[in-house]
């Protein structure tokens, strides 16, 4: 205590005045427009499904190249399966084999089957005949016009024959109702007949 008697004495100095700085107002960016952007990523979409869309017809397309009758004097035409659909029916049958064996005659149906190719070798397998590995899976058929089944040898080694007709490998050749494929195959021990028929109106009901 000082001489007063009153205690210490403590002085405090005056508050201090700061500036505290200001923020500046916000200033907000006009929008942007994206419309224009989102019209061309909508243009590109577009084109890019409709791309997709032609893409997806044009591999269920095939288009092959038929050989007119030579009285025509015409080169090879060339057709578009998809537009054809299958009919008839073929029958086969075995006219040798390379073990001797027999097998009966079979039938495999065309009609309303999708229209895309079928090869030899599936059909044989469909009608339980193995073969082997003879050239069976490079006999392709196609759906024709005027109701005909258009036939094409990609094979190595067999002989296609219609009617007397020996056929050029790699070219497809219309079928028509009652004519008759005859096939030699790899192995030159199998030989069978194709024999292409109408269906009768009680066969025509989808199976």
């Amino acid at each position: 205590m000082d001489a007063s008697g009153l205690g210490a004495l403590y002085y405090m100095e005056q508050p201090v005045t700061a500036e505290i700085p200001k923020t500046p107002d916000p200033v907000f960016e006009p929008a942007v427009d994206y419309r224009p952007l989102l019209t061309v990523m909508g243009m590109f979409a577009a084109a890019v499904a409709g791309l997709g869309i032609w893409w997806i017809k044009k591999s269920h397309t095939t288009v092959i190249y038929v050989a007119q009758p030579i009285s025509a004097g015409e080169p090879a035409k060339k057709v578009e399966t998809k537009t054809c659909t299958y009919t008839g029916k073929l029958n086969l049958y075995a006219v040798r084999t390379a073990d001797g064996r027999d097998i009966p005659p079979q039938t495999y149906r065309l009609f309303g089957r999708s229209s895309g190719r079928i090869t030899l070798g599936h059909i044989l397998a469909s009608c339980r005949i193995k073969p082997g590995n003879i050239g069976a899976d490079d006999i392709i058929f196609y759906p024709g016009p005027q109701r005909s089944v258009i036939v094409m040898d990609q094979s190595e080694g067999c002989t296609l024959l219609r009617g007397t007709e020996i056929l050029k490998k790699g070219m497809g050749y219309p079928v028509f109702y009652n004519e008759k494929l005859t096939i030699s195959f790899e192995d030159e021990a199998t030989e069978m007949e194709i024999h292409y028929k109408n269906l009768k109106p009680s066969e025509r009901e989808i199976q």
